[in-house]
């Protein structure tokens, strides 16, 4: 269990950075994170898109094809 080891490593006021790439795996993190809410202050997750852009003399601009990959970043505290 990834939050009895952080809860275990970090000092009051470390931060703990979570990567998921799936939105179930937030929503089970979440769920995890619940039991340790004394422990760890409120999360923030963010998305994070990877979308390639197109640099040209005088043009800057997101690509017309896009292949993406999300992931979620979920940021805490231990208090």
């Amino acid at each position: 269990n990834v939050l009895e080891h952080a809860l275990n490593s970090l000092k009051p006021g470390g931060f703990f950075v979570a990567y998921t790439p799936c939105a179930n795996q937030v929503s089970r993190f979440y769920e995890r994170l619940r039991e340790y809410k004394e422990h760890f202050s409120r999360p923030k997750t963010i998305e994070c898109l990877v979308r390639e852009q197109e640099v040209k003399k005088n043009c800057f601009r997101p690509s017309t094809r896009m292949l993406a990959h999300t992931g979620y970043l979920t940021f805490l505290r231990k208090l």
